[in-house]
């Protein structure tokens, strides 16, 4: 068996300026911009899908480039080449040079957290979404160090295996090209995502999917890195992504006992986008309501401000007050108007009680104020 993947050089575009100069736009970095737009964009359908805001992920986007550039660069100083950076500190600064994956995803994973929690949405639905949205962001990612050849492994004969990469070999020489699997890697873990996702699964459930597969692929990948003088750096015989993958499989497990008997999240929508309006006295079937994405998004609204939104809800739910306290007549939309979530949003963000009524046979009635509900 002979390596069948010939060696190409790095790609790379050269945009013509004015002058004579040119702007380098390199294949990697092209690859992994395509990748966290894509991964985001995924991440908000899901989002849809699962009734939480996507606008919240879209928000969430910036935060995680940092984290994934400065936490990446930081694991690889620290943990892989600390005498180099500590000797020139400088380098620290160049959060473009060196990553780390494993560094990359524990301080995104930590902006995450704070992030989900600043805005009070639900935890392990929200993450799930993230998760989802990033294992399609890494396959571009990962197919960008594949076009980098940048990390080269162990030599050998495996028909998978790449020509010409090899730190101490000749252009005929052959080592396996370790960004090259974990890019099949994660488009078999994209895969399945799809296809779990067809039903409602145990809240956190693509959490712990990521978790586990990539902590025991890893852990095993990191075996074919290249070894010797210019290798990777190695702790008691293991690299410090094995430690890591070791670290997430045990949260995995954690994380899959406290979570696998839990409702899915999706399952909870449905049931509270079926309980009956209280004191309603027509059938459901003929009350207008919001459809589509705008009702998923007025429940995201609930769940981002507690109390202050109630949805299809009867008016005797509401204070006695005059036209004046909530701001005149209430305003009218088409059950289909995309503008509603909208008008309901600014309503909220302005501190502001919002009930969303039926008003008539084909309208949907926007009523505010800063006291609207009846206290228990």
């Amino acid at each position: 068996m002979h390596a069948l993947i010939p060696h190409t050089d790095p790609i790379k575009f050269l945009i013509p300026l004015p002058g004579g100069m040119t702007i380098p736009i390199h294949g990697f970095g092209l690859l992994v911009a395509i990748g966290f737009l894509l991964g985001s964009y995924l991440a908000g359908r899901k989002a849809l899908r699962d009734g939480l805001d996507p606008e919240i992920f879209n928000r969430l986007l910036g935060w995680v480039v940092v984290g994934v550039f400065v936490g990446g660069h930081l694991g690889h100083a620290l943990f892989y080449q600390p005498a180099y950076y500590f000797a020139h500190p400088i380098e620290f600064l160049k959060v473009w040079s060196g990553l780390s994956s494993y560094g990359g995803f524990l301080v995104s994973g930590i902006i995450t957290a704070i992030f989900l929690k600043k805005y009070k949405v639900p935890f392990w639905p929200s993450a799930d979404v993230v998760l989802f949205g990033t294992v399609f962001g890494w396959i571009f990612g990962r197919m960008g160090c594949f076009s980098a050849h940048d990390h080269p492994g162990l030599q050998t004969n495996f028909w998978l295996a790449v020509n010409g990469i090899c730190p101490d070999g000749g252009p005929t020489v052959a080592c396996h090209d370790l960004g090259g699997y974990e890019a099949l890697y994660t488009m078999a873990l994209a895969a399945f995502l799809v296809w779990a996702d067809r039903k409602p699964r145990f809240q956190g459930f693509h959490v712990i999917s990521v978790f586990a597969s990539y902590g025991l692929f890893r852990f095993f990948l990191d075996f074919l890195r290249h070894q010797g003088p210019d290798g990777d750096a190695r702790y008691f015989g293991l690299t410090p992504a094995q430690y890591g993958s070791i670290g997430l499989v045990i949260l995995a497990s954690v994380f899959w006992a406290r979570l696998h008997k839990t409702t899915p999240w999706r399952v909870l929508q449905e049931q509270d986008r079926a309980k009956p309006e209280p004191g309603s006295q027509k059938p459901e079937s003929s009350a207008p309501k919001p459809e589509g994405e705008i009702i998923q998004k007025l429940r995201a609204m609930q769940a981002r401000f507690p109390g202050k939104l109630r949805v299809l809800e009867s008016e005797r739910s509401l204070l006695p007050v005059d036209a004046s306290a909530t701001g005149g007549e209430p305003t009218l939309f088409a059950p289909t108007d995309a503008k509603l979530a909208t008008h309901v949003e600014a309503l909220l963000s302005e501190g502001k009680e919002v009930a969303v009524t039926t008003f008539g046979p084909n309208q949907v009635a926007v009523m505010a104020a800063k006291v609207l509900f009846r206290k228990a």
